[in-house]
């Protein structure tokens, strides 16, 4: 009994003891949180960046730059012939493979450009996404399902090139750095990129058996590339008889302008004229393809008495050069 006494005396003194203690350090760490200008709650939500929002950096116009759903080096560079380009533009097209769609807030890139020398310096401040954090959540928010794809081009003329004397185009990530850099020459009818094979392969950019080099030719008003899938280019008998009805109608092969002009392997199907009247314009601005003839060519025919040769009308069609023809 006594010592029963003895233990809860000491149990009661050791708890008063203690209350001042156990009380002190929410008021130490509060009192110190209020002295201190420098304790940083990094938990506290006023202290995360808001995509999307200028002046996070220490510049006014930058906007945070490490917020965004897009990396750089997703980015892809083609260089292409611009819709209703005029002879002698290119352009270099900056862009995110594939679409969006959802709650989210999409911005294009933004291209800028400066002449350094002979050096063509193109700065890419690259493409947002961020998806907004009110609406986050499909079922309980309503928001407005956007669909989109991150691209803009930089049009150039072979004029740029050849008044500057550039031999170096650079693309370059603002704020960041080095996208990609081509090796270029100029001329009045065709131009010649060379990137390495190394950025290439690093951007996912084609190249075959290790040619890194795209020749571009600059082609007149009214080029026409006159093709059938169905056909054989290659043979003699086909390739004459389109030359003959193309010059029939007007139309004058391009290597009568550019004596040294040849396609590329993938174009062998294709032949190249230029339609200096005029005349097929309007029609291929309003339809994209044109139906400008046909020719006659042999076909065998397994008939019951044996195979017999006849000749078979072969329709001829025209447009445009593409964007990477």
């Amino acid at each position: 009994m006594i010592m029963s006494k003895r233990f809860f005396l000491f149990f009661l003194s050791a708890l008063l003891l203690s209350a001042p203690v156990f009380q002190a350090f929410p008021a130490y760490a509060q009192d110190k949180a209020e002295e201190d200008d420098d304790f940083v709650n990094q938990y506290d939500p006023k202290y995360r960046p808001q995509p999307g929002v200028p002046g996070m950096n220490k510049n006014e116009d930058e906007i945070y730059e490490s917020s965004t759903l897009i990396t750089n080096g997703q980015l892809k560079v083609d260089i292409v012939r611009p819709e209703h380009s005029e002879p002698g533009e290119l352009a270099f097209l900056i862009h995110f493979p594939g679409a969006f769609s959802g709650c989210m807030d999409l911005t294009d890139p933004v291209i800028e450009s400066k002449t350094l020398g002979r050096i063509m310096r193109i700065e890419i401040k690259p493409p947002r996404l961020n998806v907004e954090r009110n609406y986050t959540e499909y079922s309980q928010h309503a928001c407005e399902v956007k669909r989109a794809a991150a691209q803009a081009e930089y049009v150039f003329t072979r004029d740029d090139l050849l008044q500057n004397n550039i031999n170096k185009i650079q693309l370059i990530i603002k704020h960041r750095g080095p996208l990609l850099d081509y090796d270029v020459k100029p001329g009045e009818e065709r131009v010649l990129f060379t990137a390495k094979l190394t950025d290439l392969m690093r951007l996912g950019l084609p190249y075959k058996n290790g040619v890194n080099k795209q020749e571009f030719w600059f082609y007149p008003k009214n080029t026409l590339v006159l093709y059938n899938s169905g056909l054989d280019f290659g043979k003699e008998e086909t390739g004459r008889k389109i030359a003959e009805m193309a010059r029939a109608k007007g139309l004058v092969p391009l290597t009568d302008i550019y004596p040294e002009f040849r396609t590329t392997k993938e174009n062998r199907n294709k032949m190249y004229f230029v339609d200096q009247g005029g005349v097929y314009a309007a029609q291929l601005a309003t339809h994209g393809t044109v139906n400008i003839g046909s020719i006659q060519l042999g076909e065998m025919y397994y008939g019951p008495e044996g195979p017999e040769e006849r000749r078979i009308n072969k329709p001829v069609y025209a447009r445009v050069p593409g964007a990477r023809e």
